[in-house]
């Protein structure tokens, strides 16, 4: 199961992700993105530092939201990813 916190820091973003991201997730996941960017932030960070696991259906989908991004000119960031992922 996947927990996501959003947090706002002015024209920053930040999603925190705790748990398994997989494809069980991504309607959620999918949701809370489309709402970060209709905002119109400068940057996007996601907290990967709680994140225990993720499938091949779930990076698909981050790569969509990194193309997305580029193209609305958000900068995207993934930070504290572990060894594993």
């Amino acid at each position: 199961m996947l927990k996501i916190k959003v947090e706002e820091l002015g024209n920053v973003i930040i999603m925190h992700l705790t748990g398994k991201l997989f494809l069980e997730s991504l309607n959620d996941l999918t949701y809370k993105w489309e709402v970060m960017v209709q905002k119109r932030p400068c940057v996007i960070a996601i907290n990967c530092a709680n994140l225990e696991s993720i499938d091949s259906s779930s990076i698909g989908t981050l790569v969509k939201f990194f193309n997305e991004a580029m193209s609305k000119d958000i900068q995207l960031v993934f930070y504290d990813l572990n060894a594993s992922i």
